[in-house]
């Protein structure tokens, strides 16, 4: 319900804004029967046209952000039929939110240019109010129906969206043993299942660019194995290959001695790699492939056959994220990859993956 509330908050707000203002606006144009005063109702068209203006600018642009984010949902192959019902429900709604918002603030625009320019006696911002009013027609008192429409669109939409979208462990749940749409697992299947939607590993780095020539001096990596009660020869294995110019090589071994395992508590192992001085003068990169098992699960994650995939591409040519000489380093993550890099994995599959033989020191 909070993720209905918070999708449509961005969208919807911007549009009351629109439909408050041009309500207000009506209103005040109904007080031209009791007040005559020309300097009065000046003041006041002047206030709405501006605000008006602005607030359909607002709804405008919120609604073509939300309308792109509707568009990827649509065409994303992790949304079900329920959630692109949703999605086309919404995008429905931001279409007409565009429209009646554009028509609005297109008038208001025009009309505040050719006021302030003085292009013409007859064009004042009693005329200009007039124009936006008659935009919003006699539906609701004058408010703008795309935009009543577009809203209740949206809300629908994003409610559709919400009823039908489940997190990781909510579809685990439904699909376990006590769920509605049992899938028949085994308990090491089901075991498995419930690490792969709980557990996600993490890579992290504390990076730093020096000044003068965009290099990266300073680099300490990090890889966080949530599930993981210890560390074993047998539940954790990796592939890892350092660049050097355009080669590729292999690097396990050197990785293998240099970690340091840091302990996460209940919640799992950490792996932290400095690297030194040298690394950083002769290393343009490294390629991290790997897979581990879950305290009481016997099988791979993320699958069976496959890995978790990173590439950290270092210096000024790389997108390793980086703060600049003398700034605080923080922990920062890296994306991962969303799946093994094609030029890489003949190599990955030719040098193999390799356990922890000589454990990392512990701390």
């Amino acid at each position: 319900m909070w993720s209905f509330a918070s999708g449509a908050a961005g969208t919807v707000g911007a549009a009351a804004s629109v439909l408050t203002i041009v309500g207000s606006a009506r209103l005040n144009y109904y007080y031209q029967s009791v007040s005559q005063a020309d300097e009065v109702l000046t003041r006041l068209s002047r206030v709405n046209v501006w605000g008006g203006t602005i607030a359909a600018w607002a709804g405008f642009f919120s609604a073509l952000a939300d309308g792109a984010k509707q568009v990827l949902e649509l065409i994303s192959p992790k949304s079900d039929n329920g959630v692109r019902v949703g999605s086309g429900i919404t995008l429905a709604g931001d279409a007409l939110l565009t429209v009646g918002s554009w028509r609005m603030a297109r008038t208001g625009s025009a009309g505040i240019y050719h006021v302030l320019r003085k292009t013409s006696a007859d064009i004042t911002w009693k005329s200009v109010n007039r124009g936006m009013l008659s935009l919003a027609g006699g539906v609701f008192r004058g408010l703008n129906v795309y935009l009543w429409i577009g809203t209740a669109l949206v809300c629908l939409g994003n409610w559709v969206q919400s009823y039908y979208k489940r997190t990781n462990v909510q579809r685990w749940c439904e699909q376990s043993a006590w769920g509605n749409d049992t899938k028949g697992w085994d308990t090491d299947q089901q075991r498995h299942e419930l690490a792969k939607a709980i557990y996600q590993p993490t890579l992290l780095v504390q990076a730093e660019q020096a000044a003068l020539d965009g290099r990266t001096s300073y680099c300490t990596i990090r890889l966080e194995l949530p599930g993981l009660s210890s560390l074993e020869a047998d539940n954790m294995e990796w592939a890892v290959l350092r660049q050097e110019g355009t080669a590729w090589d292999p690097d396990h071994e050197y990785w293998n001695r240099s970690l340091t395992k840091k302990s996460m508590g209940a919640a799992g192992v950490a792996l932290e790699l400095s690297l030194t001085g040298a690394d950083l003068d002769t290393a343009d990169g490294f390629y991290l492939a790997f897979r581990y098992k879950a305290a009481n699960s016997p099988n791979w994650l993320p699958e069976a056959g496959k890995s978790y995939h990173y590439k950290l591409l270092l210096h000024e040519q790389g997108d390793l994220p980086m703060v600049g000489a003398n700034e605080t380093k923080t922990w920062q993550p890296v994306t991962p990859l969303g799946g093994a890099d094609q030029r890489l994995a003949p190599l990955i599959s030719a040098f193999g993956f390799h356990a922890l033989v000589n454990r990392p020191k512990g701390s």
